[in-house]
């Protein structure tokens, strides 16, 4: 019997959300994430497939392990960008 696995990579969970938050919410967007290595390397992935798809990033915020409140996170990104 063969057993065939498939695992996604960081660059296909990227494309996957983003070519679908492109189409259907913004072109814009803010990100937050821990600063771990897996989440700079998604975080790259983003930026790079968002350029492809026209849009751009007006943010990235590194949160510390064990945050809870990601309040001033969020307002942050909610601030428009300066023109």
């Amino acid at each position: 019997m063969d057993v065939f696995r498939v695992c996604n990579t960081t660059r296909m969970e990227s494309q996957f959300r983003l070519r679908r938050a492109v189409q259907e919410v913004r072109q814009e967007m803010a990100f937050h994430h821990p600063g771990l290595c897996l989440r700079h390397t998604l975080f790259e992935a983003c930026r790079d497939d968002l350029k492809e798809l026209g849009g751009s990033v007006t943010g990235n915020e590194l949160t510390p392990l064990g945050t809870t409140d990601f309040s001033a996170y969020l307002i942050k990104a909610r601030r428009p960008i300066p023109t």
